[in-house]
């Protein structure tokens, strides 16, 4: 009920309708010129084909979406090095997110959860998808927030393992001082790279 307004907005409204067709996928340059290449004798094959690959080319766009080198490597672009990179997630964070996802998975109690969550990731990846930038972070910020919700999950996981095992106190600090130096090394990284070399 309440984004009945907004649509009404997006369809009715002229200027929202001219920056839908603006950023839409089909003013991608390369799914242009593909789609220029068709030449079929029969309209009704050159409409299968186009429609095809406009379709592929969506899907494959979405999907990039969660490519994990755009997600932990260079998603944020903030230099044009790929060993010095960062993407929209900090690198300590995989591990977490894995366990997060892992413990999501287990629970069958978390049915009803577990759709609410696998939903609001494949919607909120739509806008990024669509669009002609092969990736557009504040178009998914969305789909972020739910992956550092699944990374907390898995870090109270991975504490309450820690808390549970029968060993020595000094090796629970040691991991547990690990993971603290690795996450403030990862965030000093990102403040290195988008202080100095971003800058440059």
């Amino acid at each position: 009920i309440t984004v009945i307004p907004l649509l009404a907005i997006i369809v009715l409204n002229a200027d929202s309708r001219n920056r839908t067709s603006a950023v839409f996928v089909s003013q991608d340059t390369l799914l242009g010129e593909t789609l220029s290449q068709i030449h079929s004798p029969s309209p009704i094959l050159t409409f299968v084909l186009e429609k095809y690959i406009f379709l592929t080319y969506i899907a494959q766009r979405y999907l990039n979406q969660f490519d994990p080198f755009y997600l932990f490597g260079n998603g944020l672009n903030l230099t044009n090095q790929v060993f010095l990179a960062q993407g929209i997630l900090v690198f300590i964070q995989l591990p977490f997110l894995l366990l997060g996802i892992f413990y999501l998975i287990k629970l069958k109690d978390l049915l009803a959860s577990r759709l609410f969550i696998i939903s609001w990731i494949l919607i909120g990846a739509i806008p990024s998808g669509i669009t002609f930038e092969s990736h557009s972070p504040h178009r998914i910020l969305m789909v972020f927030v739910m992956f550092n919700i699944l990374t907390a999950v898995g870090v109270a996981q991975f504490q309450q393992w820690l808390v549970s095992i029968r060993i020595n106190y000094l090796f629970k600090l040691a991991v547990s001082s690990l993971v603290a130096g690795l996450l403030i090394l990862n965030l000093l990284t990102f403040v290195h790279l988008y202080t100095v070399n971003f800058s440059y």
